[in-house]
């Protein structure tokens, strides 16, 4: 079974759940670390596709490299919010969130728009600053990002357009890869955190409330990427699926 939107947000709401019902008295601030550590790297990996090609670190070249793309006819909506000189997007509907509440997990998972987005950010260039006032799973009926820096003017958004349009899918990833990225990441995280024998067996609580929501093939395809380096931009592959 390939692995969509939801089984990404599933093995999210796995990770957050373990780490909250588990005995640590700060399992909230293990569960933002193993976030940030994530988000971070992927941007990291988005930075070095850019330079690579020379493309820069501001903010649009963020917005070109982003390395994930919803489905068509998938659960999110977004729409660019008139806010001048500040480019902000709002999220109506979310496929993430969505997911979390058909399983009744989102209460876990409130920390993943706030901690990964920023920090998705931060991996790409230290110096942008995203806000996100509001976010649906606080509670809110949309999520807002406000890109503090960014605003839009002819020039620019040629610059924008011209990126996508040379990138076309070349630099997003499949739903797949960036689970299995999740996956060892979060996990590597949690071991350094807790020490070799808890955090492995925090793990192994992971994969199996994930494989509950899913299935046994969802988590070998998981394990098949041990050894991976996800922040090899040479050796790994971007494959947009829709």
């Amino acid at each position: 079974m390939a692995f969509t939107a939801r089984e990404y947000a599933l093995l999210y709401a796995s990770f957050a759940k373990q780490i909250l019902l588990s005995k640590q008295p700060n399992s909230f601030d293990i569960l933002k670390s193993c976030t940030r550590r994530y988000g971070f790297e992927r941007g990291m990996r988005m930075a070095r596709r850019a330079q690579l090609a020379g493309d820069g670190n501001d903010f649009i070249a963020f917005l070109a490299y982003t390395d994930w793309r919803p489905a068509a006819y998938s659960g999110f909506e977004a729409q660019v919010v008139p806010v001048f000189p500040v480019y902000t997007v709002e999220i109506s509907s979310c496929e993430w969130y969505d997911t979390w509440k058909d399983f009744g997990l989102e209460d876990y998972c409130r920390v993943y728009c706030q901690v990964f987005e920023a920090s998705l950010v931060q991996g790409f260039n230290l110096d942008l600053d995203l806000k996100l006032p509001r976010t649906i799973g606080t509670g809110s009926h949309s999520c807002v990002f406000v890109y503090n820096g960014l605003s839009f003017n002819i020039k620019s958004l040629r610059r924008l357009s011209a990126l996508q349009d040379k990138l076309g899918g070349s630099c997003v990833y499949s739903w797949e890869y960036l689970s299995a990225h999740m996956y060892n990441t979060m996990g590597q995280e949690l071991i350094r955190i807790m020490g070799n024998n808890e955090g492995s067996e925090l793990v192994k609580s992971v994969l199996q409330h994930f494989g509950s929501c899913c299935s046994p093939d969802e988590v070998r395809t998981l394990l098949s990427y041990e050894g991976t380096d996800f922040l090899n931009v040479e050796r790994s592959t971007a494959s947009y699926k829709g």
